[in-house]
């Protein structure tokens, strides 16, 4: 008796100690379809919430994070201008942008001379609208607006909003369930016949490390949100909101209805780098000013 009540205190230490080490970790992601990929985690890992592309491409120069989710392209840029101490391991969201109009009893995405609200401008949603507007010789006037919240504002209280937009999950089914927005959706993804996909979002872990537990947690963790997306939505919900307030906001149904369109992936670099060297060349054939017309080289890549 004596020796299993010694060895239940063995492993209970061994799970407290393996806890504490996941703790000392600092993990950094952008709201969004990223945070839900990693809100799976957050009752485990040391992992924070930041809004916007900026505060990630600071933190990329900073290195202040053991390990950063960050847009294939701003984590690329960093690391041509020789300003990053990250490498990329994994692609865990693809081409999660749509175009997007109120149901109006047709299928067809007509935008010549239409009104089109748009963001990121300059970045991947830009460069997948582009790409569409050009394969279809179509010139519709577009507004770019500040952030894809913007874009839902702008639909939702604007006296004449765009008669065309673009989003994002879980932004999407925001404005179709917290909205009652009837909504037709193009996947602007999988209406681009260029790459096997796009790649959005990657995992970025500093130099001369390789946290192997987090990466195979983190591909579980996917793998259980897609197969039990009202479970994984319940769990999100009892995060505290002082860490993950968007996961309150957004609410059980409207996680739950965005997992399936929310191209989350867990893709390990040693498998799909050729895909992820050819979105950069794709990338600079169609607008130079994204990359500078550079790719990263190998070193860019974990291992």
């Amino acid at each position: 008796m004596r020796k299993r009540m010694i060895f239940v205190i063995l492993i209970c230490l061994f799970l407290m100690n393996g806890c504490q080490e996941k703790q000392t970790v600092r993990i950094l992601t952008p709201d969004g379809i990223p945070s839900i990929a990693l809100g799976g985690l957050m009752d485990e890992w040391d992992i924070g919430v930041v809004s916007g592309a900026d505060l990630i491409t600071s933190e990329l120069l900073k290195a202040d994070y053991d390990i950063i989710i960050a847009p294939l392209t701003a984590a690329a840029k960093t690391y041509i201008l020789g300003n990053t101490a990250y490498q990329c391991h994994a692609v865990l969201t693809t081409g999660n942008t749509y175009l997007v109009k109120e149901a109006d009893g047709s299928d067809a995405f007509d935008l010549e001379g239409k009104k089109l609200g748009a963001y990121g401008q300059n970045n991947i949603p830009d460069l997948l609208l582009q790409m569409y507007l050009g394969q279809n010789e179509m010139n519709p006037f577009i507004q770019y607006e500040a952030s894809v919240n913007d874009v839902v504002s702008n639909q939702v209280l604007a006296s004449e909003p765009s008669d065309f937009f673009i989003l994002a999950e879980p932004f999407l089914s925001l404005l179709e369930i917290q909205h009652q927005k009837e909504l037709t959706i193009l996947d602007l993804q999988t209406e681009l016949d260029i790459l096997p996909f796009v790649p959005q979002a990657g995992v970025f872990i500093k130099k001369g490390t390789v946290n192997t537990v987090f990466l195979n947690e983190l591909e579980e963790n996917i793998r259980f949100l897609k197969e039990n997306p009202m479970e994984y939505a319940e769990k999100l919900l009892l995060i505290s909101p002082v860490i993950a307030p968007a996961f309150t906001y957004l609410g059980e149904e409207v996680i739950r209805s965005s997992l399936p369109r929310s191209s989350i992936v867990y893709y390990p670099i040693e498998e799909y780098q050729s895909t992820v060297e050819l979105f950069f060349e794709t990338v600079n054939a169609f607008n130079v000013n994204i990359l500078g017309g550079e790719v990263p080289d190998e070193a860019f890549y974990g291992s």
